[in-house]
């Protein structure tokens, strides 16, 4: 039996007052003093739980990728390759907002999470008879961290996989976020599978105390051979703009678009041949369908949502020491369930590959679904 969870982009996050600014950054250099070294690993650090949002990384990544999933069942309804192109760029896109400097807690090894979305007419306000996508990841690996995600529609042949592995490493000015990400996306009635390499790092800038992503990537339809370079600019100590984004989209040798702004409010679109501008994306106008999720008594143990409850009960509460103890609880059954010598786990619903490929460079293990 599923129920539907708040709709306003944030999840559980919502339920939740944060602390003011000025506390946090306080307490986060306090912090930094006191257990962090240049180069420490910080996925092997454990987390103060006034720095973590009260949500889980899958439950974050997941509900974030649901409410802009139809953006991919509009795709399949465009015949023209470059257009079909564009509006699934906008869907990648979207990748951006899943991510704060605000630390999600880490799953347990072998925890899942589930949830669908039964899309809606947007003229009607109606659900789509037999219009679902549906949901799963799971914590694959512990040390190193990587969850896996997937999603899929029958009704329009969407297929959705991505494997992630975020490192936090601090490097004495930043805390850096390797962003070992793959995605791949399979339209399958048009045979157009979309992939990207790699997501830039992101950086908790220190002394400004921002977040920011900088570097460059590509995503691309190897199919039909167009691909984006996009590059996320870091801002200048002085003047420049933080969260710029730059973008040229092109097929073959030929450059088709510009697309520029900020990824954290518009971005707009220049056809490079006729000059004409328009707005690409508006993130504070996304329309975000609702999701639902299994009631809680229907959940597995190792859900997420049962996983983490008595973080989010005592977060609700305003109860910032319960909740520490809440967390402390389940990281403490981790290290217990992690120290016993003939631990071996077997993904559920993915399977880990061992050579890597060249599609994701070698750098961590393919990720395939088990149906």
């Amino acid at each position: 039996m599923f129920k539907e969870v708040p709709n306003d982009g944030l999840g559980r996050q919502s339920q939740c007052q944060g602390q003011k600014n000025e506390s946090v950054m306080k307490q986060a250099y306090s912090f930094i003093k006191n257990n962090l070294k240049v180069g420490t690993d910080m996925t092997k650090t454990t987390i103060p739980t006034s720095f973590v949002m009260p949500e889980s990384f899958l439950v974050s990544i997941q509900q974030n990728t649901a409410v802009y999933s139809h953006l991919l069942t509009i795709a399949d309804s465009i015949q023209d390759p470059e257009k079909r192109f564009l509006q699934v760029l906008k869907f990648h896109l979207i990748w951006p907002r899943m991510y704060f400097p605000r630390n999600p807690l880490n799953p347990t090894l072998g925890e899942v999470y589930h949830n669908q979305v039964h899309h809606m007419d947007e003229s009607t306000n109606k659900v789509i008879p037999g219009d679902v996508t549906r949901f799963v990841s799971e914590q694959v690996s512990h040390h190193p961290p990587i969850s896996a995600f997937h999603f899929e529609n029958a009704k329009h042949d969407i297929q959705y996989d991505s494997s992630q592995q975020i490192t936090p490493v601090f490097t004495g000015k930043n805390i850096r976020a390797q962003m070992d990400v793959r995605t791949s996306i399979k339209l399958g009635r048009h045979n157009n599978t979309y992939i990207n390499d790699k997501f830039p790092d992101g950086y908790l800038r220190l002394l400004r105390w921002k977040f920011e992503f900088s570097g460059k990537y590509t995503f691309m339809c190897p199919e039909t051979g167009h691909r984006a370079l996009i590059h996320f600019k870091d801002k200048p100590f002085l003047g420049g703009k933080w969260h710029e984004l730059h973008i040229y989209v092109s097929r073959g040798k030929d450059t088709l678009y510009e697309i520029t702004g900020s990824h954290v409010d518009t971005l707009h679109i220049t056809n490079l041949k006729d000059k004409k501008s328009s707005v690409f994306i508006n993130y504070n106008t996304m329309r975000r369908e609702p999701i639902v999720e299994p009631s809680l008594d229907s959940m597995e143990a190792n859900n997420s949502i049962r996983v983490w409850k008595g973080v989010y009960d005592a977060f609700a509460d305003q109860d910032v020491r319960r909740a520490g103890l809440e967390k402390h609880r389940v990281e403490e059954a981790e290290r217990k369930k992690l120290q016993q010598p003939d631990l071996v786990y077997d993904p559920v619903h993915f399977k880990l590959v061992d050579h890597a490929g060249e599609a994701n460079g070698g750098q961590q293990p393919c990720i395939k679904y088990l149906k």
